[in-house]
């Protein structure tokens, strides 16, 4: 809005007047004109008066803020509040009683449920309190995704009785909110193990928020709680920091989220750890607050497995092949069994040449056993040598591999001093030297002796 002010005195009539700006002394003077700063206005009998004069210019309107975007579970509510002062070019000022309206457009099924804490579905504005503020909540029920709500004009009474619907060009006029399947989760790796009894094992669990865009880490200060129940004889062991009780554990995150919890079991079997609650740190910061997560498992077989190499010990001529059987058995809980046909063995090999083998594994130091659970391993040497075999462990069960690429250790099948893991070949050179040479009469006996000696 303009506003001219103007002060002025005009000259009594017939006191004459002064030069009009064109020279005309009143016959022509038929409107005000302004030039400059200079207003020229006629009085009743034509006389003019200059008068020095004023203009300034101010403008008003309201400034409005729409806070704050947020994230939520869907089903969960979020309420939007709507700022909106009265703005004289000088202050703002909170603009009471003021209507604000605004659109909202969101997922499929959600809408504004209220008003200022009061029920008002579809609502599409709100009145301003003392404060200048109102409240808009919404929901979305069954759908996720991004939900803006826009004020689109404002409706009130101005300085000097001026109205405007538009808010003024610093105004912050919408707000997102974004609804998720589920705001926090808790990932477990990795999800699946097979080890040997009595090998101890580290699940690690992270703790992630859903911020909108995607899932990432939370920061240091949660909790993760979690249960284990696996075969007789397993247990909880440590944590990475936090407190475990037989089979519940309560883990601190560290900077990246995670925490580790290592378990293990004196017997075979399966067993189960299971997060089901996690608290989390307020974005503003404070005391952890509990939220509820998706249950998620991860899950660890204890296996034991037995091997026997045969022969344990040989000898053999340089040059002549040996076959060492090798014969690997489960124990299912209750008795030894052969392992089954495809599983994968591996060993060392102290010896010259590489070995070789009738069902051969991913390399030379491997093979694939028959359905009986043996295979034979073939060693040789053209030099006089000795060589061990020691199985090491099993890295696919039933053609199946042990999951992430590990690997379940091969037990003594026997103990006690020797050890049925191992088998020992050696290599070497018959010599025998025959003496003396001799001349004898027909009838008479000659005695041959003869050397030998294995090198």
């Amino acid at each position: 809005m303009g506003s001219l002010t103007a002060s002025y005195s005009l000259p009594a009539p017939g006191a004459g007047a002064p030069d009009l700006p064109n020279g005309d002394q009143g016959t022509n003077c038929t409107n005000p004109t302004k030039v400059g700063d200079v207003i020229t206005v006629c009085n009743a009998v034509q006389d003019v008066q200059r008068v020095q004069a004023s203009a300034d210019k101010t403008w008003v309107g309201y400034d409005v803020v729409v806070e704050a975007d947020g994230v939520n579970e869907v089903g969960e509510t979020h309420t939007f509040t709507i700022d909106v002062d009265r703005n004289d070019g000088t202050a703002a000022t909170p603009a009471a009683g003021v209507v604000a309206n605004f659109t909202w457009a969101g997922p499929v099924g959600s809408s504004v449920t209220e008003i200022d804490g009061s029920p008002n579905p579809g609502a599409t504005s709100c009145t301003t309190n003392a404060s200048g503020q109102c409240t808009v909540t919404v929901g979305s029920d069954t759908n996720t995704g991004d939900g803006t709500i826009t004020v689109t004009s404002v409706e009130g009474a101005l300085i000097g009785g001026v109205t405007t619907e538009t808010p003024t060009p610093s105004s912050d006029l919408t707000a997102i909110h974004t609804w998720v399947a589920s705001l926090w989760r808790v990932v477990i790796e990795p999800e699946e193990a097979t080890n040997g009894v009595d090998q101890e094992h580290i699940f690690t669990m992270t703790l992630e928020r859903n911020d909108g865009s995607g899932w990432v880490p939370e920061s240091a200060g949660g909790q993760i709680l979690a249960l284990w129940a696996g075969p007789f004889g397993s247990t909880i062991t440590a944590v990475s920091s936090g407190i475990f009780i037989f089979n519940a554990v309560l883990c601190d995150i560290d900077a990246n989220g995670q925490c580790t919890v290592t378990v293990d079991s004196s017997s075979v079997g399966t067993g189960t750890l299971t997060a089901i609650l996690a608290d989390a740190v307020p974005s503003g910061g404070g005391l952890p607050i509990p939220r509820d997560i998706p249950d998620v498992s991860a899950t660890k077989t204890w296996v034991e497995i037995r091997g026997t190499v045969t022969p344990p010990l040989a000898a053999n001529v340089v040059g002549d092949p040996h076959d060492f059987g090798i014969s690997i058995e489960f124990f299912d809980g209750t008795s030894w069994q052969p392992a089954s046909g495809g599983t994968v063995v591996t060993f060392t090999w102290s010896g010259p040449n590489p070995p070789t083998s009738d069902l051969p594994g991913p390399n030379a130091l491997s093979c694939t056993l028959r359905a009986d659970g043996t295979c034979d391993v073939t060693v040789n040497s053209d030099t006089i040598a000795i060589g061990e075999i020691v199985l090491q462990t099993v890295t696919a069960i039933g053609g199946v591999p042990v999951p992430n690429g590990g690997s379940v250790p091969i037990a003594d099948a026997i103990g006690g001093a020797d050890d049925s893991r191992r088998a020992t070949k050696f290599w070497a050179i018959l010599e025998a030297d025959v003496a003396p040479s001799d001349t004898n009469l027909v009838g008479d006996a000659h005695t041959f002796t003869i050397d030998a000696q294995i090198r």
